[in-house]
């Protein structure tokens, strides 16, 4: 099955809401089918289109005239999408890791909101300003979620916590 997503990670550093929705539309539609792909105990091998953003002459939609912009890294190589660290959790076991989702998009609209963390680990706990959160609920496929946080006025730090094997 052939999925294209698109997704523009350059307005992603925008402070407008309608793009953060899209952003986490994007997300979803990859969470959906590395779902779909480790339901899948028959497949040999898989593969994600395209690991990065390339030149296209005819293309005249999305961020960036003449790009396809669906892949896992920008077209300049410098920045990873957040969909990269999906598919790392997935498909990297060897060194735990975890990333924090929609870091890019620095302003919220709201005080509430929710962090997603994606993670090859066991398990991750969330820390809000130095304060520990508590343990991320693990949703599967290397998806981790906190939701109804509540963030401060001003510049908050978010930092998580993986735990692999007890350590």
């Amino acid at each position: 099955q052939e999925r294209h997503i698109d997704v523009r990670s350059r307005l992603a550093v925008q402070r407008d809401p309608f793009v953060f929705e899209f952003v986490q539309r994007h997300l979803l539609e990859h969470e959906q089918a590395i779902a779909f792909i480790n339901s899948q105990q028959y497949l040999y091998a898989t593969y994600v289109w395209a690991m990065f953003d390339f030149d296209v002459d005819d293309r005249d939609e999305g961020a960036e005239i003449a790009q396809n912009d669906k892949g896992l890294v920008t077209n300049d190589r410098q920045t990873k999408k957040d969909s990269f660290y999906l598919y790392k959790a997935n498909w990297n076991k060897l060194t735990p890791f975890v990333y924090i989702t929609s870091s890019r998009f620095k302003v919220r609209k709201a005080a509430e909101t929710y962090v997603k963390v994606y993670s090859n680990c066991d398990s991750v706990e969330l820390y809000l300003n130095g304060e520990p959160i508590g343990p991320m609920e693990n949703r599967g496929n290397g998806v981790f979620m906190v939701e109804n946080l509540n963030l401060v006025v001003g510049e908050n730090k978010l930092y998580a916590v993986g735990v692999m094997d007890g350590e």
